[in-house]
């Protein structure tokens, strides 16, 4: 239940929170995951969490449209981060090799993502994968 509140809960009652001070012709970003599409059986409550985001997402698409506020979702894959750094490279390894372009995201790469989003007056509604083509390998 605590992922699902994280993941799930914390989101949706911030923005029910804010909705009131939400600016008409606005974003709204969630970052969901890979996971949310690409299940593993390690990670059961994320994985569901995360896509219940993806659903909140484009619920909350008919609920801030008369506002001209989009919603979206980015879905980044493994991120070159610590953690993911600290995983023993036979486990990294395997991880590449299910990615397409056969490496992690750097940070600033999911950024940028979010930046267009932000930069554009038209996508809305969209779950964005981030993630090198993962499970194309």
């Amino acid at each position: 239940m605590h992922v699902m509140n994280v993941n799930v809960n914390a989101p949706a009652e911030l923005i029910r929170k804010f909705h009131n001070d939400l600016c008409d012709d606005g974003n709204i970003i969630m970052i969901s995951s890979a996971m949310s599409v690409y299940p593993h059986a390690t990670s059961v409550p994320y994985t569901v969490s995360k896509s219940a985001l993806n659903g909140l997402t484009l619920a909350l698409v008919k609920e801030y449209c008369n506002r001209n506020i989009r919603v979206n979702a980015v879905l980044p894959g493994f991120i070159e981060t610590p953690w993911q750094k600290s995983k023993p490279e036979d486990q990294r390894k395997r991880i590449c090799d299910k990615i397409a372009l056969n490496r992690f995201a750097e940070p600033e790469e999911i950024a940028q993502v979010v930046m267009s989003i932000i930069d554009s007056s038209y996508i809305n509604g969209a779950l964005i994968p981030v993630d090198g083509s993962y499970c194309y390998r």
